[in-house]
């Protein structure tokens, strides 16, 4: 079941329609198959507070999105991104993916999954 937050920062997704990444191509997938993955973002990859700043505009001003899965579940799950037309993405393990979320559990392997679009 998706979390209250979750879907609100699915919707934004949604919202950030731009060039070749439509969010709501996205979004209608990641609904769809929500047992792939445990947790979704999306923001600025080098320059987090461009968002921040476009806000007044009414500009959701992302350019990467971010997933949460594992070992078991990414290749599926990357697979069907590949269909959204990224022009990256990048499948992040081990240590470095425990890095960026802030670690967790040491019992837990988190594979992060980063699609870039221009």
């Amino acid at each position: 079941m998706i979390s209250n937050t979750q879907n609100l920062i699915l919707y934004l997704i949604e919202y950030a329609s731009f060039n070749d990444f439509d969010g709501r191509i996205v979004t209608n997938d990641l609904r769809q198959h929500e047992h792939l993955w445990d947790a979704v973002t999306m923001q600025r990859d080098y320059a987090p507070l461009i968002t921040l700043r476009d806000l007044p505009h009414d500009d959701f001003n992302v350019d990467c999105l971010y997933i949460i899965t594992d070992e078991k579940r990414y290749h599926e799950l990357q697979n069907i991104g590949l269909t959204w037309s990224p022009d990256d993405i990048d499948v992040i393990k081990g240590n470095e993916a425990k890095k960026l979320i802030g670690g967790c559990n040491p019992v837990l392997h988190p594979v992060l999954l980063r699609f870039w679009w221009d």
